[in-house]
């Protein structure tokens, strides 16, 4: 499911986007995932698995405020690369000159026009982070990840293509530090409800280790079922490494659900 500035769904708000320049909270998307789950599409009596990358983890669990915790509408969690944070680890952090402060200013100003798909994809294929993509990855990235110009930030250009999520966007995503928090708090609960997974990356490029361990301390009430990583990724393992992430949650999949399946199959 796109978030309201990403994908399709950027293209389809676009003109609404303008008016929300610093981006889009965690609370705002969630709201989008509860409309979905109240919408009647999905079929009564089946098991939703939330599965979220990065601040997608972060709205997926916002989506879950407004219900109570023995009445949550996932049946089970998978948190990819959460970059959740408490607010005394954050203050530490910007100290350091955390790799995602870096992030909001790279996003804010990098390169967004491109005179055709094809010289995008000879620009990206050259360059971190896109260089260390699985093919399949930027190929996709390429089909769906930019769009013809004009756009609504830019009228005036007729030819070309654009990034489909604006940079200021994408800096938002970034910069959203109280939905950290918040997830944080609320995932306490949600431990205790349902089986909560975590996958990490091999390689800490977004999120310390210090950070990654706060997140699953068991001493706060953040009791994981299950902490993975996936070794030789970063924080964009999805689009680095995507079989092996697939590996690793189709493994947690299978652990929750398995002897689920087999004892439906031995009634049958």
């Amino acid at each position: 499911m796109d978030m309201p500035n990403h994908g399709r769904a950027a293209i389809l708000n676009e003109h609404r986007l303008l008016e929300f320049p610093d981006g889009l909270t965690g609370a705002q998307c969630a709201r989008e995932v509860n409309v979905f789950l109240k919408s009647g599409l999905i079929a009564s009596g089946c098991s939703v698995v939330a599965i979220g990358h990065s601040a997608g983890s972060c709205i997926l669990i916002q989506s879950t405020e407004d219900y109570a915790v023995n009445q949550l509408p996932f049946s089970s969690l998978i948190m990819v690369e959460p970059p959740m944070m408490t607010p005394d680890r954050l203050r530490e952090e910007i100290k350091k000159g955390a790799t995602f402060l870096r992030a909001i200013d790279v996003a804010r100003v990098r390169k967004d026009i491109w005179p055709s798909r094809a010289t995008a994809k000879e620009w990206f294929a050259k360059r971190l982070p896109w260089k260390r993509w699985d093919p399949r990855s930027l190929d996709l990235f390429i089909e769906h990840g930019l769009r013809d110009l004009p756009t609504a930030a830019y009228p005036e250009l007729q030819e070309g293509v654009t990034l489909t999520t604006p940079r200021e966007q994408e800096a938002g995503c970034y910069s959203a530090y109280d939905d950290a928090h918040i997830s944080m708090e609320r995932l306490k609960a949600i431990c205790h409800a349902i089986p909560v997974h975590c996958v990490f990356s091999g390689i800490n490029d977004m999120m310390s280790i210090e950070a990654q361990k706060d997140m699953v301390d068991e001493r706060v009430g953040r009791r994981m079922r299950s902490v993975v990583r996936v070794t030789g990724a970063g924080h964009l393992v999805l689009q680095e490494k995507p079989r092996e992430l697939a590996l690793a949650i189709w493994g947690i999949l299978h652990e929750d659900y398995a002897q689920r399946v087999h004892l439906v199959k031995a009634r049958l």
